[in-house]
């Protein structure tokens, strides 16, 4: 398949695509009342004639995904990936009800966030985010050096979290 971006100017995600050779359109959605954003995104979507349109963010769900509401594409659907509770007004839950045909949320958390402002369980999928495991797979054989290295004793219990640190996220449990 091949895949097109479209980013705001400036964006860090950017490098990635450029290392990856993906074709970038630049449309500003921090201002989506200017005529050139709703213009530079159709010209965008319309060029590429996608058959899965993807919004990856609550932003560009809201502002992309209304600009583009009447444009004809295969399947639109978003990703969530925050378990925050979704108001039930028409700029936030009713983005995930109108705007797109499907949801992927990440954690069963999630899904429930998205089933509770009222989008169909069938238009609702959950995928667990996941990591490669082959670059950890020697992890256990350094573990004594890596120890070492810290100042911790062999007997000690050792955690570690792949999460932002925040405290709703419930580390200190």
């Amino acid at each position: 398949h091949q895949n097109a971006l479209v980013l705001a100017p400036g964006a860090k995600f950017r490098l990635v695509a450029d290392e990856l050779k993906l074709p970038v359109f630049e449309v500003d959605l921090r201002r989506p009342w200017l005529p050139r954003v709703r213009r530079g995104l159709r010209a965008a979507v319309g060029s590429q004639q996608p058959d899965v349109l993807h919004y990856g963010c609550g932003r560009s769900l809201l502002w992309a995904g209304w600009l583009c509401r009447r444009m004809e594409v295969g399947l639109k659907i978003t990703t969530r990936r925050i378990d925050y509770p979704i108001r039930n007004t028409p700029w936030r839950g009713g983005r995930y009800r109108s705007l797109v045909d499907h949801v992927v949320a990440n954690c069963e958390s999630v899904r429930h966030r998205v089933l509770a402002v009222g989008v169909p369980p069938d238009r609702v999928t959950l995928v667990h985010e996941g990591i490669a495991l082959e670059p950890w797979q020697g992890a256990l054989a350094d573990r004594a050096a890596a120890r070492e290295r810290l100042a911790i004793d062999a007997d000690r219990i050792v955690l570690s979290c792949a999460a932002s640190l925040r405290p709703r996220k419930g580390q200190h449990v």
